[in-house]
């Protein structure tokens, strides 16, 4: 039985479009790069082409079932390798290691895939041992690279590659997903806006963890009796002790200043992340200017870009809870 890429893959219609033209027409280039936000599906349409290019029982489709596919999909391939940052880089042990590979023959592919995930980690070291084999790899070789970042990339890895880009899903895409995985959509159609497209981010946000660090977040900064600056900053301390609480709490912030602006510009309603509290937001953007605004989004930005150079978290989440706060008063 045939399967599609579309019954797979939500979403994305060009970039699934340009991948089954390239298979039905036979013109497989040695590397791609997939372009777009995370948590959207480019990791997901890699491996369905590298079931779509050594599926046993189809030439330009993938049956999901053969012993090719079923091994892609448990991630055992021998010849379907999937190199992810460690600590947050791709070091040259990694890429020294995927050169020798393309040494030999594939053991049981047709076509040997390495797809590089957040390839925009890959450190300059790693960057260059790679140049040569992603311009001149084997015949039976696929180098997929993966980013969400391709401004890090140096433009020598880019132009080696052909680029297919990846936009956001759309709501009604990212909430069809949350439902097939029987996840409690209550809140969802909420939590698809909020996640701008991405599926994984939709994930994260319906975690309980996730939930209760929004509503203290909201309760913060709607409160009528906020409490005292200190009590805040108590709680950014215990917040920047967690990975994931940071990245998220960087979010939460970035989506209530982003709010702020759309309302200031007079976007639709439909258009507020924050639907839940839109009373608050309209209050407040008639009280704030726009340069406290963007000054505030500048800075999620740089901390988001600064933590690739560990930067301490805690200070980060300080500095805009006294932009937070200054805008409250």
């Amino acid at each position: 039985m045939e399967t599609t890429f579309s019954s797979v893959i939500k979403g994305h219609k060009r970039a699934l479009n340009i991948i089954e033209k390239i298979l039905h027409h036979g013109r497989l280039a040695h590397a791609y790069i997939f372009i777009g936000p995370n948590g959207v599906g480019k990791k997901l349409t890699a491996l369905s082409l590298a079931k779509a290019l050594n599926c046993k029982n189809l030439q330009i489709a993938f049956c999901g079932h053969c012993p090719s596919c079923r091994k892609i999909e448990k991630g055992i391939h021998p010849d379907v390798k999937v190199i992810s940052p460690e600590r947050g880089e791709i070091r040259i042990g990694n890429m020294r290691n995927l050169i020798e590979e393309t040494n030999y023959s594939p053991l049981e592919a047709r076509v040997r895939v390495f797809i590089i995930d957040d390839a925009h980690t890959l450190n300059m070291a790693a960057s260059n041992a790679f140049l040569k084999t992603l311009e001149e790899p084997p015949e039976d070789t696929v180098i997929i690279l993966i980013t969400s970042s391709p401004d890090i990339l140096p433009e020598t890895v880019i132009s080696r590659c052909e680029k297919i880009y990846f936009g956001p899903l759309c709501g009604d895409d990212i909430m069809e997903i949350i439902k097939s995985q029987d996840l409690n959509s209550y809140g969802g159609e909420n939590i698809a806006l909020m996640a701008e497209g991405s599926v994984r981010k939709a994930m994260d946000m319906l975690s309980e963890d996730a939930c209760k660090l929004r509503k203290d977040m909201k309760d913060i900064l709607t409160s009528p009796h906020k409490g005292s600056l200190a009590d805040l900053l108590i709680s950014v301390e215990n917040w920047s002790k967690d990975n994931e609480i940071f990245y998220n709490l960087l979010d939460i912030i970035r989506l209530y200043v982003r709010d702020l602006i759309f309302i200031k510009a007079g976007i639709n309603k439909d258009y507020i992340a924050n639907r839940d509290i839109y009373t608050h937001l309209y209050n407040l953007a008639s009280r704030v200017t726009l340069r406290e605004l963007i000054v505030i989004i500048d800075l999620v930005k740089h901390i988001h870009r600064a933590t690739w150079r560990n930067v301490n978290r805690q200070l980060a989440l300080e500095m805009l809870s006294l932009a937070l706060w200054k805008i409250q008063s």
